[in-house]
């Protein structure tokens, strides 16, 4: 099956299981999130799961006890993805591992660990993360002109860029 996720960010349901059902032979999974899902609850994740595997990408940051009922309650609503902060501390990360070997003995299941959200910047990186020497956080501004190569260390002079492939 395709690894493409189709990211399903839109009010109108009906409108999205229409796309869905347009695209389903070509999707891997359809990403929902509190969006679609605050709108039109848990029916959401099961009709969609009744035409591909869902992703419910709510990143689920509280208490262990918390977090383990919202992903059981995911699974239960038919997702097959559902994220999870890795910054949650490291009996909620212990016991996330275990729901997911859980689960999985009755399904297929994966609970992903989000580190970093990508709406980050180095200007918009939120207090507590910055200054931490254990943490080594590299920024990349794709508008580059070679988005592959990386900035180099602070204090060092940038590295000559690639030469452009020709079209």
């Amino acid at each position: 099956k395709t690894p493409i996720i189709f990211a399903l960010d839109i009010d109108d349901f009906e409108k999205g299981i229409q796309l869905v059902k347009e695209l389903e032979f070509g999707l891997g999974a359809v990403k929902i999130g509190p969006r679609l899902l605050m709108q039109h609850g848990a029916n959401a994740v099961k009709k969609l799961a009744e035409l591909v595997p869902v992703f419910v990408d709510n990143k689920y940051y509280d208490i262990p006890n918390t977090m383990e009922s919202a992903v059981r309650q995911t699974f239960e609503a038919g997702a097959t993805f559902t994220t999870i902060h890795s910054s949650a501390g490291s009996e909620a990360l212990q016991r996330m591992a275990q729901l997911e070997i859980e689960l999985n003995r009755q399904r297929p299941f994966k609970i992903l660990s989000v580190t970093m959200l990508t709406s980050f910047s180095q200007q918009t990186l939120p207090p507590n993360l910055k200054n931490q020497s254990h943490i080594n956080i590299t920024f990349y501004d794709i508008s580059q002109e070679n988005p592959s190569t990386p900035p180099p260390p602070p204090g060092q002079p940038a590295a000559p860029s690639a030469p452009a492939c020709p079209p």
